[in-house]
């Protein structure tokens, strides 16, 4: 069973030097694209959807994600996960039914009767 997530990557604190190839480690790890922080040599921030497998958690995700990051840059660093399960999110339908007289009043449409 697979679960979807859009995970965000935060690191800081890493060599700049190793910053391809943190950057390879998690995308061998997750779907991922740079999310374009101006900054690069503090902070690598990547990000994108992709889907959890086997039973994985989220924590052991992070764990896993976290010692792979550590192993690429060859030293601990700060490293952030942002998960965010796609699958189930609460949502509300908003419907405007143009021939209801109120709608279009609230929407402010000239003419309204």
């Amino acid at each position: 069973m697979s679960r979807y997530y859009e995970m965000i990557f935060v690191v800081e604190g890493f060599d700049p030097a190793k910053r391809d190839v943190i950057e390879e480690a998690i995308a061998d790890i997750w779907e991922c694209e740079d999310l374009g922080v101006e900054d690069g040599d503090v902070e690598l921030r990547v990000g994108g959807h992709d889907n959890l497998y086997s039973g994985e958690s989220e924590d052991e995700f992070a764990v896993r994600a976290t010692k792979d990051i550590w192993e690429a840059n060859e030293a601990p660093c700060k490293v952030l996960i942002e998960a965010t399960y796609l699958e189930d999110l609460p949502y509300e339908i908003y419907k405007f039914d143009p021939k209801d007289p109120d709608i279009l009043k609230q929407v402010g449409w000239p003419n309204a009767k």
